[in-house]
Order: C-alpha cells, then structure tokens, then sequence
C-alpha cells in the first residue's frame, strides 16, 4: 500500500507544479476521453462536459451523460481498424481535437503465470497500443500553432 501513496503523491505534486506554471483553459474545447463510460474516465468526461464538447471513445455507452455536447462513439481502442473509424467520425463531425485524455484500460487481476496468451493480447492491446493508435490519430487533428492543445496519458497503480 505504501507504493501506492508514494506513486499517488508524487504524480500530484507534478500535476500541482506543471499547472502552477500556467493555468490549463479547457473552454470550448474538443475534448476526446478513451475509456470514458465508467471510473475516472466517466468522471472527466462530466467535469469537462459544462464547457466542452466531449467524445467518448469506449466498448460500452454509458447512460448517465444526456448532453447535446456529449457524443458517444463505440470503439474498442485495443482494434486499430476501430480506432481508425472512430477517427474519421471525429474529422468529419468536429475537425479537430483540442485535448486527448488517453484513459482506457484494462486489468485481470490474475498474476502472469495464470493468465491465457488472449489475455495478455488483450491487456497490451488496450493498455499499450491503443495508446499509440489513438495519439497517432489525434495528432493531426491538433493545431499546431495553437498551444492550448493537450494530451494526458492516464495511468493506475495496477499500470506500474
């Protein structure tokens, strides 16, 4: 457990230094949140929702978010293919992404030694590639002179 807090307050004291710096302006922005329909994910998608548009990027809807600004697209982010589509809608819909919140992820809870070869496919699908899928898609959909482009990469204890 100790790891845990050592891990936890070091992230937020990063988080606390980097925006001290300057201030993140997340308004009227497009925001792209993967894995957001349950956890942390369904969590940033409300807290950016009031001054926002929002897609959310995950296998499942979620049915707590009734927002003319909130826009639901089913992507399994571990299928490149999917994330491709996906993309598509985005750049045909929106034509841009101002902030990336890559947050999808996945956990068995079993130790190596139990888990099955598609497991392992699966966990590194979601938890590794679908991070490089994503980003790659949403790079240049980014205004490159516009320094109020983000992307976060999320992670959990269970990550380390």
């Amino acid at each position: 457990m100790f790891p845990f807090f050592v891990a936890f307050f070091s992230l937020l004291a990063i988080a606390y230094k980097c925006l001290r710096r300057k201030r993140l302006e997340i308004k009227d922005k497009i925001c792209v949140v993967t894995g957001g329909s349950n956890g942390i994910g369904l969590e940033l998608c409300k807290q950016f929702l009031p001054f926002n548009r929002v897609v959310n990027l995950d296998i499942v809807s979620t049915n707590s978010i009734q927002n003319k600004n909130y826009k639901f697209i089913e992507c399994d982010v571990s299928n490149y293919e999917q994330v491709e589509n996906a993309f598509s809608i985005i750049r045909n819909e929106l034509g841009k992404v101002d902030i990336l919140v890559n947050n999808a992820g996945v956990y068995t809870g079993k130790s190596l030694v139990d888990l099955k070869q598609e497991e392992i496919i699966k966990t590194l699908g979601t938890n590794l590639h679908a991070l490089f899928w994503v980003t790659q898609q949403t790079l240049p959909l980014m205004d490159k002179n516009n320094d109020g482009c983000y992307i976060i990469n999320m992670s959990s204890c269970l990550g380390l």
